[in-house]
C-alpha cells in the first residue's frame, strides 16, 4: 500500500506509469525509497533531479532494487522495451547513487 506523501513525491512528480487510484501496487524503487529515505529528505533531494536519467547507474539500481521488483516477472515496461523510459524512483535512485 502507497502511503500519500511518497506517492506525491515520487510517483505524481516523476513516474510516466503513475496512474491515480492504483494505491495498492509500488515498483521495487518506490518500495526502496520508502524504506531507505525519510519523506522530509527525500522532498529536498528531488528539488534538483533531473527528470531524464542518464542511465549511468543503471547496473548498480538493476542489482540493488529491480531484480526484486514485482514488475520484473509481470512486464516492467523499461527492462523489457528499449525505449520506455524507467519508473520515477529509478531517476531518484540514479541521483542519490551519483
Amino acid at each position: 500500500m502507497k502511503k500519500n506523501d511518497y506517492t506525491g513525491l515520487i510517483c505524481k512528480g516523476f513516474c510516466k506509469y503513475y496512474k491515480a487510484g492504483r494505491e495498492e501496487i509500488s515498483c521495487g524503487t518506490y518500495d526502496f525509497l520508502v524504506r531507505n529515505v525519510a519523506a522530509g529528505e527525500l522532498r529536498s533531494l528531488i528539488r534538483d533531479v533531473n527528470p531524464l536519467p542518464d542511465l549511468s547507474c543503471d547496473r548498480e539500481i538493476r542489482a540493488l532494487v529491480c531484480k526484486q521488483c514485482d514488475f520484473m516477472v509481470d512486464g516492467c515496461d523499461f527492462r523489457q522495451v528499449a525505449t520506455a523510459p524507467p519508473c520515477g524512483g529509478y531517476t531518484i535512485l540514479e541521483k542519490l547513487l551519483k
